[in-house]
C-alpha cells in the first residue's frame, strides 16, 4: 500500500498490507514500513517496525533495519521505548493511512 507520505518529496513510503495488524483490546495497531530515499547518502532503505497505541498517539519502532540498494544490511536495532507520534511528521501520515485502510476513527 502506497502511503501519502511519499509527497514530501524526500522519497517513497510503502506499507506492508500483510504485515498490518490491530489489536481491538489494547489499541496497538502495527505495520512494517519501507522507506526508499531520495536525499539520504547514509542509506538507501530503510524498513521499520511501527506500533502505534491510537488510545493514547503514542508510537514505539520495535525495530529499525537500514540497508543499501544492493541489499547489503547497515544497521538494525530493536527498541521498546514509545513517544508522542509527531503530528505533520511521516509518523502521522502512516498512522493516518492505516487508520483509513482499517476504517478506524
Amino acid at each position: 500500500m502506497y502511503s501519502n507520505t511519499a509527497a514530501n518529496g524526500n522519497g517513497d513510503i510503502v506499507i506492508d498490507k500483510k504485515s498490518i495488524r490491530y489489536d481491538r483490546k489494547n489499541h496497538i495497531l502495527s505495520a512494517w514500513t519501507v522507506f526508499q530515499t531520495k536525499i539520504e547518502k547514509e542509506f538507501d532503505i530503510l524498513k521499520l517496525f511501527f506500533r502505534f497505541n491510537i488510545k493514547n498517539n503514542t508510537k514505539n519502532i520495535k525495530q529499525a533495519v537500514l540497508f543499501k540498494c544492493n541489499g547489503t544490511l547497515i544497521f538494525k536495532e530493536s527498541r521498546d521505548n514509545w513517544s508522542q507520534v509527531i503530528p505533520g511528521a511521516s509518523e502521522e501520515l502512516v498512522l493516518d493511512d492505516l487508520k483509513e485502510y482499517l476504517k478506524i476513527k
